[in-house]
């Protein structure tokens, strides 16, 4: 297995863009939020696709949400 970390970039943040706007209604002053998003993705550099996951979390009183990807050669069906 190999994983490794990535930042943002223009594509991956054109798929989780949904993530990104803020969600309608007041935001929480005590609870982390927390959403995951999955897809595959090929850099040039690749010789095959990886599956790419995000996460995003939402911090109380942060305006803007903190965002990670994690790049994974592991299969995208669990097992």
């Amino acid at each position: 297995m190999i994983a490794m970390g990535c930042p943002l970039n223009a594509v991956f943040k054109n798929k989780i863009t949904h993530r990104l706007t803020r969600p309608v209604g007041r935001p929480s002053l005590t609870k982390v939020k927390r959403f995951f998003e999955e897809f595959q993705y090929q850099a040039a550099c690749w010789v095959k696709e990886r599956r790419v996951v995000a996460k995003i979390e939402r911090h109380p009183r942060e305006p803007f949400p903190r965002v990670g990807f994690i790049v994974i050669n592991l299969p995208m069906e669990p097992h």
